[in-house]
């Protein structure tokens, strides 16, 4: 793939004035293998529009989220998630505890008890750092639900 001056995207950006190496070096640690193990961020796993049910202020801070819906999305205990709230557009930060498998409660605990309240409608997300052959190959797990924390679809 050609794009910038007949170079291709990589050798666009790592050609000189954006970095120190040498064009010939970049070039030979290239063929031999060794050098680009760039990381990206990809989304791993997806609630969309859980219902907040209840919100807990003198708790340490997490989101509790019922055992079957961790499982439909592929969450783990103790996982970093990202929280957008869809009523205020605020977004925090914090890990994910187990909650009973089946009761559809989604609970927001200690400072995240701030960020939504009963009835608001989140978006829960967990992302993966991986290479790009890896994230080209990754199939995030998404499970939309409705307003009863039940879901309705998945992609």
């Amino acid at each position: 793939m050609r794009s910038v001056r007949g170079k291709s995207p990589v050798e666009a950006f790592w050609s000189p004035p954006y970095t120190a190496v040498p064009r010939r070096q970049f070039v030979s640690r290239l063929a031999a293998g060794v050098w680009i193990s760039m990381q990206v961020r990809i989304l791993k796993s997806k609630l969309h529009l859980a219902t907040v049910t209840a919100a807990e202020l003198l708790y340490h801070g997490s989101i509790t989220i019922p055992e079957d819906l961790m499982e439909a999305t592929g969450l783990l205990p103790f996982e970093q998630v990202l929280v957008a709230n869809c009523n205020t557009g605020q977004r925090g930060e914090t890990y994910v505890l187990v909650g009973k498998r089946g009761d559809r409660q989604i609970q927001m605990n200690g400072a995240m008890a701030r960020l939504a309240l009963p009835g608001d409608r989140v978006i829960v997300m967990a992302f993966a750092d991986c290479t790009l052959a890896e994230a080209r190959a990754m199939k995030p797990q998404v499970a939309i639900l409705n307003e009863h924390n039940e879901i309705v679809d998945t992609l």
